[in-house]
């Protein structure tokens, strides 16, 4: 058990840590319903991740059978194998042609870099210098100005590392 367990931790490891949904939620953040889209992207990805996994326990019990692999399993790794395959050739034949422009999805149509650049690096404060000091100007209309002056007050009420 612990050397299956160790097996399969390094691949849900990379599935977890896997770049194509950060990328897909950071792009996701950028629509105009950036919000709900990434809280529904991330609450589908972890349904189906374990999801997935219940299934694959399931399985994986009754796929051993006095130490050989189960007749069925060579048969459902077959038919994934063949499924796969042409969803391959699928793609393969609607791929765009030489000289055509592959068009992106219209969620990501949306997602343009000024948006991208809104939505991700908008900070509603500006750092002022005068009289020698750094100061950082939070304007008292934005809603988590008193939370985020809380936050600061309390990071600089700390003792300093000696």
């Amino acid at each position: 058990m612990g050397s299956a367990i160790g097996q399969l931790l390094s691949a849900a490891v990379g599935v977890a840590i896997s770049p194509l949904p950060m990328i897909a939620l950071v792009v996701m953040l950028a629509t105009p319903h950036g919000r709900a889209n990434g809280i529904a992207f991330v609450t589908s990805w972890m349904a189906t991740l374990a999801t997935v996994g219940v299934i694959m326990l399931v399985i994986g019990r009754g796929a051993h059978a006095g130490g050989k692999p189960a007749t069925w399993t060579l048969w459902l790794t077959l038919a994934l194998g063949v499924l796969f395959a042409l969803l391959a050739v699928k793609q393969w034949r609607d791929r765009p042609r030489p000289g055509e422009a592959a068009e992106p999805p219209a969620w990501m149509a949306k997602a343009t870099p000024k948006t991208l650049r809104y939505r991700i690096l908008h900070v509603p404060a500006r750092v002022v210098r005068g009289q020698r000091k750094r100061r950082l100007k939070i304007p008292t209309t934005w809603p988590w100005a008193a939370a985020i002056v809380r936050a600061f007050a309390r990071i600089l009420a700390l003792p300093r590392p000696t």
